[in-house]
Order: structure tokens, then sequence, then C-alpha cells
């Protein structure tokens, strides 16, 4: 018979080993899946004065959802607000948000994921909404029925409330909602300068929203049109989408 001590080494050596199994397991299958985090989707710059060799963002899908917004404050994130949904469902694009409110979902949205998330910049803005197309809107020239939220858009939702988001035919990159729904907060460009100064230079704590809403003309769906709101703003007619620019430590 085994002494007490020389058996309970023994078993010690035995928790151990398993233990280092199981480490050397999770290490090898990598990062844990983010099965919450927004989809995105690749969207292509070609060469241009402000990005001479071109690059390639990830746009989320789709608006952020009240779904989404929801699992932010579950988890202690954006400053546990509960934006009013005003009956608004969780497949909705979440509204009542501001500019910094947006920053605070993306923030949370980083630390959980592990990759660094932000706000589209005003000059990715239009390429990004038109689907690469040179045209007016993301898919032509002429404004066309129930291909978007607005006040003349010719859909059930026109001047009523906000959309589901996936309601309509997205756009050539794969982005529903690029203009028209939820009018979308944006970023200024971190390298603005004089030279290109952001929409809102000059205009302190102001932040700039493209894209239109339910409540919005035809008019403003137009990519180049842009308001100027306090970044402390919240707003049914106002949300936003995200960018995935990398690993946090990027």
């Amino acid at each position: 018979m085994m002494p007490a001590n020389v058996t309970l080494i023994a078993r010690l050596l035995q928790l151990l080993t398993s233990l280092c199994i199981c480490s050397s397991a999770i290490a090898l299958a990598g990062p844990t899946i983010c099965a919450d985090c927004p989809v995105v989707r690749p969207v292509p710059f070609g060469p241009s004065p402000r990005y001479p060799t071109g690059k390639v963002v990830r746009a989320s899908e789709t608006l952020i959802t009240f779904r989404q917004w929801a699992l932010c404050t579950a988890e202690f994130g954006c400053d546990r607000y509960n934006p009013d949904r005003q009956g608004l469902t969780d497949d909705m694009p979440v509204v009542n948000v501001s500019f910094d409110d947006a920053q605070r979902f993306i923030e949370w949205l980083s630390r959980k994921s592990g990759k660094h998330y932000r706000l589209p910049y005003e000059s990715e803005w239009g390429h990004l909404a038109l689907g690469g197309r040179g045209t007016k809107y993301p898919w032509g020239n002429k404004l066309l029925r129930n291909r978007t939220n607005c006040l003349e858009c010719g859909s059930k939702w026109d001047g009523r409330s906000p959309s589901p988001v996936r309601t309509f035919t997205p756009n050539d990159y794969g982005l529903f909602d690029p203009v028209g729904n939820v009018a979308q907060w944006v970023a200024p460009d971190p390298d603005s300068t004089s030279a290109a100064p952001s929409r809102c230079a000059g205009k302190r704590a102001q932040a700039a929203i493209f894209g239109a809403s339910w409540a919005d003309r035809a008019q403003f769906l137009e990519t180049t049109e842009a308001t100027c709101f306090p970044r402390v703003l919240r707003d049914d007619t106002i949300g936003f989408r995200v960018v995935e620019a990398g690993p946090v430590n990027d």
C-alpha cells in the first residue's frame, strides 16, 4: 500500500497533466469566435490622393440593431444606456443614440471581439454607400420605389418609422441600408487638414451624419449630403454602422 503523501502527489501530477492538455487545446483552438459581432463585408478603395496604394476596409453588413445594443448593455457596456425603442423591434436599427454613445458601443465591441472597430470616416462614406458606383444612388441615377426607406421612397415605412435591417436590396458591396432608413453618424478623418477639412470643422463638439432617414426627403439620400449635429444629440432618425479596422493592437 502506497503512503498517503505519495498518493496525494500522484493525484496532483495527474491533475496538472490534465490542465496542461486542456490549456494546450484551448491555445490550438485560437481566439473565441464572437457570434454576436456584426457580419462585415470588404470594401476596396482604389489608389487616390488620400490612399496612394489603395486600401480595404470591412464594413458591417447592416446598421447596428437594437438586439446588438442590448448585448452591450447586458455586459455592462454602453454605460448601460437603454435607448427609447418607441415600439421598435430587435431587428431594427438602434436609434436615439448619440455620436458619443456609438463610441461607447465600439469600445465594448472591440474589447469583446479582440478587433478594432470604429465609425466610417467621412472620406470613406460616399464610396462605401454607393457600392463603388459613380452614380447618384446605390442602385443608379434614378430614384426607384421601394429601394430604401425615406419620406418619399415608396416603402410601407416611409415617414412612419425605421424598417428592419436587410429589408431592401443591398448595394454592390453587400451593405444593407447604405442610404435611407436611418441617418448614420460618421467620424472625421484622422488626417483632416485645413486643405481637406472635415465637414464639421470649426463647429465645436459636432459630428456629421450622412445617408438620410425614414423622415427625410429623397434629396438627402445623395451621398454628398451631410449635416452637422452636436455629438451628444440623441434622435429617433439617427443610428450608425461600424467598420472593422483590424486587431486591437494594430
